[in-house]
């Protein structure tokens, strides 16, 4: 049965399964990858006072996951440290923690800070916020932050001719918006290009698609850019025509 599933809905299936049994949700972090909890994305997540911690991050290639931090301290202490916050792929357990290589390392400090992490593939990622001060013993200084995730998407012509008739032909663009966290949402503005750029069109998207005609208003050759403009939670995206030349092609006879 699973042999005809689809790779994408097996993925989100075996997120949403991981989820749901064996990453609780909650504030601190664990002590370990076993026991870390989820990131909620959206709500304050607190941690701090001890020499490491572990938290789960779901996401998918290409999300954009921003965090807003907030660091208690001066570092002056000499019995706690700021954290530092470093990426774990998602085949990392805690046999090969110890050997694997973090990505996205942060340095935090103290106050306030901003920081952002892309994950290259698709999975429940490990963020690790540990003491690296000369001592292994100095625990970390209290800490909060909110993460919030946008999905990557790819916007991509499927449709436009190769020539019109005329410079006061109309033209039909459409367009697919895509993305491996499912069907984003919002509008997409579709521009001519060269010289002065200039907007045609700006409609919605419907079903993953985006759909303009109007007027080509050009004399030899034109572009068009359509841009994916997102609702809260997309990244946007832009993709480019090919030339397209006006007029029949045929040589008039002298």
């Amino acid at each position: 049965m699973w042999r005809n599933w689809p790779c994408g809905l097996m993925v989100v299936l075996l997120m949403v399964l991981i989820l749901g049994t064996t990453v609780p949700a909650q504030a601190a972090g664990g002590d370990s990858i076993a026991t870390a909890p989820a990131v909620q994305y959206g709500e304050l997540t607190t941690g701090g006072g001890k020499k490491k911690e572990f938290w789960r991050l779901p996401v998918y290639a290409g999300d954009m996951v921003t965090f807003r931090w907030s660091g208690n301290g001066s570092g002056e202490d000499p019995d706690r440290s700021q954290p530092v916050v470093s990426f774990y792929d998602p085949a990392i357990d805690d046999y090969k923690f110890n050997m694997a290589i973090g990505q996205g390392r942060q340095e935090t400090g103290g106050g306030k800070s901003e920081f952002t992490f892309t994950p290259p593939s698709t999975g429940l990622w490990s963020m690790h916020a540990a003491n690296e001060s000369k001592s292994p013993e100095d625990l970390m200084w209290p800490f909060s932050f909110i993460a919030t995730v946008e999905h990557s998407t790819a916007i991509t012509f499927i449709s436009y001719p190769r020539r019109v008739s005329s410079p006061r032909s109309k033209i039909s663009l459409t367009a697919r918006v895509q993305s491996p966290a499912g069907n984003p949402t919002g509008m997409c503005a579709f521009d001519k290009i060269g010289g002065i750029v200039r907007q045609f069109a700006e409609v919605p998207v419907q079903g993953g698609y985006c759909k303009a005609t109007f007027p080509v208003k050009a004399k030899r050759s034109v572009r068009y850019r359509v841009r994916y403009l997102p609702d809260n939670g997309w990244l946007a995206d832009t993709d480019t025509t090919k030339a397209i030349k006006i007029g029949s092609g045929k040589k008039k006879r002298k």
